[in-house]
């Protein structure tokens, strides 16, 4: 626990603003085991915080764990259904996983609610052309670079 946030939720391990900060903290140095620790305490405080689910997902993801992550994803959906950078994580996972189909619709609502994410238009034109939907893909990828 390398910051403030390591010693705020040592005086109070009940903090969920702490908790979420140390987690975002950790995960974006590369500490996806500090950063499962730390998103574990706030979903063990609230089972239902989105924003823990998702980042657990993102650690669950990179360790190589899509399933597990595809249900966090759709845990932090079902708080927050209109959030894109879920629907994108969603997609990446399903990426991984091998279903293109739905990866594609994942990757569609993302940019459909997020219309200016150029990273979600290329997620979208990838698994497009992985599909064989080379027309369509084109087009996403067009949108993506003119962002």
């Amino acid at each position: 626990m390398r910051t403030g946030f390591g010693k705020a939720v040592a005086l109070d391990p009940k903090y969920r603003l702490a908790w979420q900060s140390l987690a975002t903290i950790l995960y974006e140095t590369g500490d996806y085991t500090g950063a499962t620790t730390a998103y574990g305490k706030i979903l063990s405080l609230d089972a239902g915080h989105a924003q823990a689910s998702h980042g657990l997902g993102l650690c669950r993801l990179k360790s190589g764990g899509a399933e597990a992550a595809l249900k966090l994803f759709d845990t932090a959906l079902a708080a927050e259904p209109q959030n894109a950078e879920y629907h994108n994580s969603r997609g990446e996972a399903l990426a991984q996983l091998g279903d293109d189909d739905l990866a594609v619709l994942a990757f569609g609502t993302a940019a459909r609610l997020s219309p200016s994410n150029a990273g979600f238009l290329g997620n979208l034109g990838n698994a497009q052309a992985r599909k064989g939907r080379f027309k369509e893909a084109a087009e996403s990828l067009k949108k993506a670079v003119r962002l």
